[in-house]
């Protein structure tokens, strides 16, 4: 029975005669069934929704329904872990990668508050291929989930995003990937908020207050001293000559 009714699904999935939301998950859970007809089955299924290319169910598309429904449904790690390493497996596109980078942090990180569901979103997100592009991404979207770098399995997903963007990345765009690692490693050990700590902490210097002077009193005009005149030089009144008497 779950045989045909997964038969029946696919086929109406793949030639989009039904909208489907929860039962995709319920497919993607299939790919680690017991039974390896049903596993084979859900793996089929997807392949063909991949090879579709665009339409309304690509992979990218569902792929954030998928991450929630099943890391919400109680599914165990291991479980997780190898459906979600099945599925990222068909993204390849750069846009595809943004695309799902955006959605998983926006619409996924920043609402969860579940260490565990956490986990798994950043656990995905570490799958993905990171160049440049990828790594804006990433970064544009740091204040999504900067609050979930404290649980060290989140920070340990993200430093394996940091060494796949260090591989991938140009000599001359590593200093990007490099300023995001500085700034998750210190959202992780908590340096960035004891560096504002000390900061607030430390007395401002005290600025001299200036000396107002009072507007009543009023400036005394200063008074020049008044130059007196040169005088002359006296003149000299040339000696007369004694007359001597002379005797004849």
């Amino acid at each position: 029975v779950r045989k045909n009714t997964l038969m029946v699904l696919s086929h109406l999935i793949l030639n989009e005669m039904v909208r489907v939301k929860g039962q995709i998950s319920e497919i993607a859970l299939c790919i680690e069934d017991n039974n390896e007809q049903i596993a084979d089955l859900a793996k089929l299924f997807f392949n063909e929704l991949n090879n579709k290319g665009n339409c309304l169910y690509s992979i990218y598309n569902i792929l954030p329904d998928i991450v929630s429904n099943l890391s919400a449904g109680g599914v165990s790690s291991d479980t997780f872990r190898s459906i979600m390493k099945h599925l990222f497996g068909f993204i390849e596109k750069e846009r595809e990668t943004e695309t799902l980078i955006e959605r998983l942090c926006q619409k996924r990180m920043r609402v969860c508050s579940e260490p565990q569901q956490l986990a798994d979103i950043a656990y995905c997100l570490s799958l993905l291929n990171y160049n440049e592009r990828g790594v804006k991404k990433i970064t544009e979207n740091f204040n999504c989930y900067q609050a979930a770098l404290v649980h060290d399995s989140v920070y340990n997903h993200f430093v394996t995003i940091i060494q796949k963007a260090k591989k991938a990345c140009k000599a001359e765009n590593k200093v990007a990937v490099e300023e995001l690692e500085s700034k998750i490693v210190a959202q992780h050990t908590g340096e960035e908020l004891e560096a504002m700590d000390d900061s607030s902490d430390q007395p401002r210097p005290k600025t001299p207050a200036k000396r107002v002077r009072s507007s009543s009193r009023a400036k005394t005009p200063k008074r020049t001293p008044r130059k007196s005149p040169r005088k002359s030089p006296a003149r000299k009144s040339p000696a007369r000559k004694s007359k001597r008497s002379t005797r004849v």
